[in-house]
């Protein structure tokens, strides 16, 4: 289930990347996994969702758990919170989670701190 919802993640950042036609020169396709140096992250060589991740990576919306060239954790479970940062990230509103940084979310269970801002976010747009 992780790998499919990574998967048409990926797929969906990918195509709300591609400017289309008419774009300045710079910005006329996708990145693609091929193009980037090594895995961005130690932990997904040979992994299913190696392409994903790596597209992800480069694209700075995903950062696993302590940056690029650390570990993704593939095989993990993926909190709220850390998708609420993924989604928030990949559609462009990061500056508005950092606004909303300070208010805590209205949710009984426990956010952490650093997921504030793209809780509220992703909750209220």
């Amino acid at each position: 289930m992780r790998k499919l919802l990574f998967c048409v993640l990926a797929a969906l950042i990918v195509l709300l990347a591609y400017p289309g036609p008419g774009a300045p020169a710079e910005a006329t396709g996708p990145i693609q996994a091929g193009s980037i140096a090594q895995p961005p992250f130690w932990d997904i060589y040979g992994h299913v969702a190696a392409p994903e991740l790596t597209i992800l990576g480069a694209l700075g919306i995903y950062t696993g758990y302590t940056g690029l060239g650390g570990r993704a954790d593939p095989d993990g479970l993926i909190t709220r919170a850390q998708f609420a940062k993924v989604l928030v990230v990949a559609t462009g509103r990061g500056g508005t989670a950092e606004r909303l940084m300070s208010l805590k979310p209205a949710y009984r269970d426990a956010i952490p701190p650093w997921a504030w801002g793209y809780v509220n976010c992703a909750a209220f747009s």
